[in-house]
């Protein structure tokens, strides 16, 4: 819904009304980095050091990165702005 042109007049910030926020994704688990064979390998021997030392022991998935976004998007998070929501299973807390 547009603001009137008399409430422009009245409040020249009813146009500044912005809820900036960002969702700061980690690692995920995407199905494209689980190839098979050696870069299988490559992935499993590079990752499961770093997910030791991750709280939640296990990457995001895309669908928990998509509810972040939909959460951001919806009417639930209305008095949230100048928000970053980490969805990293606990990496920025270590």
């Amino acid at each position: 819904m547009q603001p009137s042109g008399a409430a422009q007049r009245r409040d020249p910030g009813v146009q500044r009304r912005l809820r900036i926020r960002e969702v700061a994704r980690g690692q995920h688990d995407a199905d494209s980095a689980l190839d098979s064979g050696e870069r299988a390998l490559e992935f499993a021997d590079n990752v499961g050091p770093m997910l030791a030392r991750v709280p939640s022991r296990r990457m995001s998935t895309p669908e928990e990165v998509a509810a972040a976004v939909v959460f951001l998007s919806g009417d639930d998070s209305a008095n949230i702005h100048g928000s970053i929501l980490s969805v990293d299973g606990g990496w920025a807390a270590v």
